[in-house]
């Protein structure tokens, strides 16, 4: 399973159009936390970034039962978000 990305990545532009395929990109630094047994957060970025500056795409995966449900912070594929704020942003 691949995940299509959009924005700028290292001044380049990234667009439907244009591509950026997650899982063809092996430089990209992964925080994965396991908040709770139903909730796990996972964070990408570009080498370097901070966890504080808002470089971020960040997935939430919640369990319910047999179903699991991901959601991407701010409704975006965008490097924008910040790891730090991970757990108050709003996932659709």
């Amino acid at each position: 399973m691949s995940t299509t990305i959009s924005g700028e990545i290292a001044g380049k532009k990234v667009s439907k159009e244009n591509p950026l395929l997650i899982t063809n990109v092996p430089f990209f630094t992964q925080i994965t936390d396991n908040s709770s047994s139903t909730v796990t957060y996972f964070g990408y970025a570009l080498p370097g970034s901070e966890t504080s500056q808002a470089k971020w795409v960040i997935v939430r995966q919640l369990i319910a039962g047999s179903v699991i449900t991901l959601a991407f912070a701010g409704a975006s594929r965008d490097f924008d978000q910040m790891w730090d704020k991970r757990t108050s942003l709003t996932y659709s």
